[in-house]
């Protein structure tokens, strides 16, 4: 199964574990997945320690409901970090080894801080408000037997109303301890006083009211004294300011200004009268007012309405129904006794203020149960819409959803409580009734709709209430908030029973400040814009008062500093000697002036003055003119070099009189000025770097604070690089030019901030570029705005350039390349490493270069001189060694070759006319040229026969059953075996090849074994192996990590890389950057950062890949497809580079036949699939051109066809089993007497449900040890993993699987057997 895209951090499954110092690399995370903890390692005044999250002082503990966490406690000598250092108490607490940490403390969990360690003897702990303990927290708190001794402790069960912060300090001492906090609401034991004032949102003072307040008129006011005063005015003025106007009509109204009476006479009688008209049925006259009719109490009278002020009681009426045509009031009680009553009319107006249903019933609930409203045919002709009362659950039921409209802004629904008790309020409940509750169940929801412009309803927000956690006894609910989020319903917030979450990019804004949704770096700090937006930022260091837009320090040059003590401090301005201060408050401007005496000047030539206002100007032939307050001071002209000329360069000429020349030293530049001669002297200062330095790396401890660091380093080299190709790091962090630190000059890196003492800085100078068949590496760190990067070596194509972010491999698609400018589609975010890998073929040298091993190559370009420790090859069939003078040349050029010829060359020159002769060996020596003569005789097995002259006689000598036989003619010997053998080969035959044949009964053959080339003999079958050898392109080694200490990161490659360039290495599939590990001959050891049992990878590109791009397909998943067609057949699957989304793939994962890539399962829809081949130059081919499993398996490792690879000690197969039982199955088996241990990599496939492990079995001929780990499935709540065991059978080591269920599954298995 293809791995899944994704990082794992260092981590733990075992309660109570925590990573050690050695365990973690600085900056680098672990993770306990049992306890919830997040760890990372930092360092405190150069003493390493592990804390938690991300801070050294802070402690987080994993959220669980009624859990009992435990603290060790043990007091200590107080440090210089410690937040009260130098106040109380000399001792300090240390809870679990970090000192007086600040602790996040969860309502509804148990804190028991353990005192039984001796050191806290005398030292109770206990919980106060503020850290002066003046007032003790005790809610919550209990302790236990006495500290320092076993068992003691003192424990705190927080609960939603313990106060927001408390502070945990010594009983008996003073500021031991530190602050906890509880995540609540509960504000008790602040004051405003600890709260910094903001710009706007200001405090009340007198001072501020009162200026706010403004009179007008006859009032006066008094802004100090905030009274206000009233200028009393006279009666006579009071009257004088009246005025009535009579506007007509009935009556008068009339005043006097004099008295002050206003007079209203009313209206008369016929006015009074003239404003009443009678209606119908009525007449008036002279003000009396009659109906028609006699209205005594004994007339009858008859009316259409009739209204009744009281009892309307008649004995006369016995008719069943009574019937009133018009209107009826009834203005005292009106009581109706039947059955039924009906109101047949359109609208009931009914003035009451309350309507009682179920009225004298006896006041009992079984009456009044379904007393209600019903509206008929509400819905339709047979459905009715009904408020009834339930009394048996005292509460109203409504057959239909309520729904309340309101057309103004007053409250649409108001619950109010009269109940005086602290605990009764309105109550509104939303109550599932399920007979099967189960987690994730809805409980309620309150939604908030409304219409968009489209004239649409739309739910804009919702609360929803859900079950958390439905078990009995450990029941937990939760609140969901929804918002209409840019047309989508987002979750923006959820409240838990145990956190309240922002999620999905929600801001936190309190008091109208927008909080970052995410933190900041470490030492960061919260600031805010202005305009109400919090974020993360570094804060540089300085001074500054809480008062905003306030100068907290005025300098003054010469002068100490005046600072302000308080956010009200003022500070003076006082004139001194004629000196005049003149404010302007609303401009907020001081003027300074002088006030008094002019300024003499005084040319040379006159006597000195000593006055303060007297300006002497002394020099030969200054003179001033002028007059007034303008003086023009004149100064003759010097000897000076109005122009400088340098050679090869335009000339500088001085601007003015005073103008100055600056000569500054470059790169390697020393100047030396000698005044008396006019002389500056530029000379090469020169590098301390060594002409073989390809890079120095410098090494400094500071002691102090330091911002410079130049000379020696600590291991007694003098720095010096070149501006633009050096790397700084702090504490193994790469550091940005510019904004961490400036290249001084060529000796000295000087950084923006000093850097503290006991703290380590590493200067890596690069002195000259070389690309070699292999790769140059670069690092950048990104800023979150930057895209464009340049390397320090421009690739071939984008396809020789790997791109890593952070150690995850960046697809081809995410960026580009132009030169030497690297341009990624997205800035990387801030802090981000990225990592460059660029394979080149050309070697550039900028100084001397010195190569040891093989160098290989397409094109040299070499500038200094080139000195080769090994050998320099010229590949190809046109390939010249040419030696230039000036345009022309003379060379060598090889001819075509079956095989390889090496010549030694003679150490020394030779004597005139002598030439070059060969041994017929490849050594070459001086000797006379020409004289048809045999220099020298090889006989095979003995020793050369040399000519000691040119006349010098060769003599042979026949041995027992030789004959001797010359020709002259001919120069021909010929040897004859006289006595002739037996068992002797006649005729060699070579299969592609011509026949040897013996040309005589003694004549012998003799086989060489050539480059690669192995020669095994087998005298007792008459048989000679010929098999190729053992090298490699590309290899790829595998391990698990194991052991411990230094054995955990060590390991021994198959064959000795010439450089750690030549490597690439992952970590379960994660890459590894070159800085992480160094390489010395085989063995390759890591830095740190490896858990045992985590896979390691290592690809060693050879010497074979040589100058040339490799080859990158790409393909997109789409959830179906294994199987994909390459551009071109690699010789196996080792030599591919697989990635999905930027993450490697293992070579189990998939495999290779032909051009055709097929993985064990189909990559996931969109997934980005990149495949890398390396472009491979034939090594060793046979001179049939082909290369067969016969032919790798023949005298040496064998050829796997299962596997698709060769094996040597180590077998390697893959098998493939269908199970679809429950019993034990044979998945994998080896014969135990050829091997004794196997490792398993298994894959199971059942259904939709997918699971690996691996294997570990080893056996001592009758007893199998199996040992699985690394057990990972797509579905741990569902599916149950299968269960592997080992056994021996029949003389076969047997792995066996039992599945959970007999369900169809597939069980692979990649075995690698090591032999006994």
């Amino acid at each position: 199964m293809a791995r899944n895209s994704n990082i794992k951090l260092r981590r733990s499954a075992t309660f109570g574990a925590i990573p050690t110092t050695s365990n973690l690399d600085l900056g680098e995370l672990a993770l306990n997945t049992y306890d919830g903890k997040l760890y990372m390692k930092t360092t405190e005044s150069s003493l390493d320690s592990i804390v938690q999250v991300g801070s050294a002082t802070d402690s987080y503990h994993k959220v669980r409901k009624s859990q009992t966490l435990e603290f060790e406690v043990k007091v200590q000598t107080k440090t210089s970090d410690h937040a009260w250092h130098g106040s109380g108490s000399s001792s300090a607490y240390s809870i679990d080894g970090i000192e007086s940490p600040h602790l996040h403390l969860v309502p509804g969990n148990t804190y028991r801080f353990d005192q039984s360690d001796s050191s806290n003897s005398g030292h109770p702990l206990r919980f106060y408000y503020d850290a002066a303990k003046t007032t003790a927290y005790t809610t919550g708190v209990t302790t236990s037997g006495t500290p320092g001794s076993s068992g003691a402790y003192t424990q705190i069960v927080p609960t939603d109303n313990t106060p927001m912060v408390l502070h945990y300090q010594c009983s008996a001492h003073g500021y031991m301890g530190g602050r906890a906090d509880f995540g609540t609401r509960n504000l008790t034991g602040y004051t405003t006083d600890g709260i910094t004032e903001g710009s706007t949102n200001q405090y009340f003072t007198n001072a501020r009211a009162r200026s706010a307040i403004s009179v007008s008129g006859d009032l006066s006011y008094n802004s100090s004294t905030g009274v206000i005063s009233f200028s009393e005015t006279t009666a006579a003025t009071t009257r004088a300011l009246i005025s009535v106007t009579d506007a007509g009509g009935d009556g008068s109204l009339a005043y006097n200004n004099s008295t002050g009476v206003i007079t209203y006479t009313g209206p008369s009688a016929s006015e009074v009268r003239a404003h009443f008209s009678a209606g119908t049925g009525v007449a008036i006259s002279n003000g009396a007012v009659s109906i028609g009719q006699a209205v005594a109490t004994t007339s009858n009278v008859t009316f259409n309405n009739v209204t009744v002020d009281g009892t309307l009681t008649s004995d006369d009426i016995t008719s069943t129904n009574i019937s009133i045509a018009g209107n009826a009031t009834v203005t005292g009680n009106l009581t109706v006794s039947g059955t039924t009553t009906s109101i047949n009319t359109a609208t009931l107006d009914v003035e009451d203020k309350n309507i009682t249903l179920n009225y004298g019933s006896g006041d009992t609930s079984s009456t009044a149960d379904g007393a209600g409203i019903t509206i008929q045919d509400a819905v339709n002709s047979s459905t009715n819409a009904t408020l009834l009362w339930d009394a048996s659950n005292d509460r109203f039921d409504l057959s239909h959803p309520l729904t309340i409209v309101n057309n103004d802004t007053t409250d649409t629904l108001l619950l109010t409580s009269t109940e005086d008790s602290s605990t009764a309020a309105p109550v509104i409940t939303l109550k599932r009734n399920s007979a099967s509750p189960a987690d994730a169940d809805y409980l309620g929801q309150l939604k908030f709709k409304g219409e968009n412009d489209a004239d649409q309803e739309v739910v804009y927000a919702k609360v929803t209430a859900k079950i958390q956690d439905a078990s009995d006894g450990t029941e937990d609910g939760l609140i969901e908030f929804m918002n209409k989020k840019g047309g989508s319903n987002t979750i923006t917030a959820r409240l838990r029973s145990d956190s309240f979450q922002l999620l999905n990019n929600t801001n936190l804004v309190v008091a109208g400040l927008t909080y970052p949704t995410s933190d900041g770096t470490n030492g960061q700090a919260i600031v805010t814009d202005g305009s109400g937006n919090l974020s993360f930022s570094t804060i540089s260091g300085g001074g500054g008062g809480t008062v905003t837009e306030a100068f907290k320090n005025i300098l003054v040059s010469g002068q100490s500093n005046i600072v302000a003590d308080s956010a009200t401090d003022s500070l003076t301005f006082s004139a001194g000697s004629n000196i005049t201060l003149t404010t302007n408050a609303s401009t907020d401007t001081i003027t300074i002036a002088a006030s008094g005496g002019e300024v003499t000047v005084q040319e040379e030539g006159s006597s000195l003055s000593t006055a303060a206002t007297t300006l002497n100007f002394v020099g030969a032939g200054v003179t001033a003119s002028g007059s007034g307050a303008t003086k023009t001071i004149t100064v003759p002209k010097q000897d000076l070099f109005s122009t400088v000329a340098v050679s090869g360069q335009s000339n500088i000429v001085a601007d003015s009189a005073t103008d100055t020349l600056t000569f500054a030293a470059g790169s390697g530049i020393s100047l030396t000025t000698d005044a008396s001669t006019d002389t500056v002297t530029i000379t090469n200062s020169g590098s301390s770097s060594s002409a073989s330095d390809t890079l120095k790396r410098f090494v400094y401890t500071t002691s102090s604070s330091t911002t410079a660091f130049t000379g020696s380093d600590d291991n007694s080299q003098s720095l010096s690089y070149t501006a633009g190709a050096v790397q700084v790091y702090l504490n193994g962090v790469l550091q940005k030019l510019t904004t961490d630190y400036a290249e001084t000059n060529s000796t000295t890196i000087t950084f923006v901030n000093a850097v503290p003492s006991g703290n380590v800085v590493e200067i890596v100078a690069f002195y000259r570029t070389i690309g070699t068949g292999n790769s140059v590496v670069n690092q950048f760190t990104g800023d979150g705005s930057t895209t464009a990067f340049t390397v320090t070596t421009a690739p071939v194509s984008e396809n020789n350039l790997l791109v890593y972010i952070d150690g995850v491999y960046q697809q081809k698609t995410d960026y580009a390349v132009s030169g030497t400018t690297l341009t990624m589609d997205t800035a990387p975010a801030s802090g981000a490493i990225i990592e460059t890998v660029c394979s080149v073929g050309a070697i550039t040298s900028q100084a001397d270069l010195t190569l040891t091993g093989t160098l290989t190559g397409v094109n040299a370009d070499l500038s200094g001189t080139l000195n080769v420790e090994g050998h320099v090859s010229l590949d190809g069939s046109a390939n010249e060694l040419r030696f230039y003078e000036g345009s022309n040349y003379v060379g060598f050029e090889a001819p075509s070759l079956s095989a390889n010829q090496i010549w030694v060359l003679p150490d020394a020159d030779g004597s005139s006319g002598h030439a070059l002769k060969t041994d017929g060996s490849g050594n070459l020596s001086w000797g006379t040229a020409g004289g048809n003569a045999f220099d020298k005789i090889a006989v095979s097995g003995q020793t050369n026969i040399e000519a000691d002259s040119t006349t010098d006689t060769l003599t042979f000598a026949a041995g027992t059953g030789i004959t001797l036989t010359t020709t002259p003619g001919t120069d021909t010997l010929t040897i004859t075996n006289s006595a002739t053998g037996d068992n002797a080969f006649g005729t060699i035959a070579v299969s592609g090849q011509s026949n040897v044949a013996a040309d005589s009964t003694n004549d012998t053959l003799t086989l060489e074994a050539g480059s690669g080339i192995t020669l095994t003999t087998d005298a007792s079958n008459d048989k000679v192996t010929i098999a190729g050898g053992s090298g490699s392109v590309f290899t790829t080694d595998l391990f698990t990590a194991s052991g411990s200490g230094s054995a955990l990161l060590a390991y021994t490659l198959s064959k000795a890389p010439a450089s750690e360039d030549e490597l690439i290495c992952f970590i379960e599939g994660v890459y590894q950057n070159k800085n992480s590990y160094a390489l010395s001959g085989t063995t390759l050891t890591f830095d740190s950062g490896i858990v045992s049992g985590q896979e390691i990878v290592v690809h060693h590109i050879g010497a074979g890949v040589v100058g040339q791009s490799p080859t990158i397909d790409t393909f997109t998943g789409d959830g179906s497809t294994t199987a994909y067609t390459l551009s071109f057949a690699p010789p196996n699957e080792n030599y591919l580079s697989v990635f999905w989304n930027g993450v490697y793939q293992h070579h189990s994962e998939y495999s290779v036949s032909g051009t055709t890539l097929t993985f064990t399962a189909a990559a996931p829809n969109s997934a980005a699939i990149e495949v890398h081949i390396p472009t491979v130059n034939g090594i060793g081919t046979p001179s049939d051109a082909t290369v067969t499993p016969a032919k790798l398996s023949t005298g040496g490792p064998s050829w796997d066809t299962n596997s698709n690879q060769i094996v040597g000690s180590h077998y390697t197969r893959s098998d493939s089993t269908s199970v679809s039982s429950t019993s034990a199955t044979t998945v994998a088996t080896h014969a135990i007497a050829t091997f004794r241990s196997v490792n398993y990599k298994v894959q199971v496939t059942q259904g939709t449900d997918y699971y690996q492990s691996e294997i570990n079995v080893v056996h001592d001929g009758s007893t199998a040890y199996i040992s699985e780990f690394g057990m990972i499935n797509t579905d741990p709540s569902g599916f149950t993993n299968p269960t592997f065991s080992a056994t021996i059978s029949s003389g076969n080591l047997l792995l066996q699987v039992a599945m959970a269920s007999n369900a169809s599954a597939t069980i692979k298995v990649l075995s690698t057997a090591t032999t006994v």
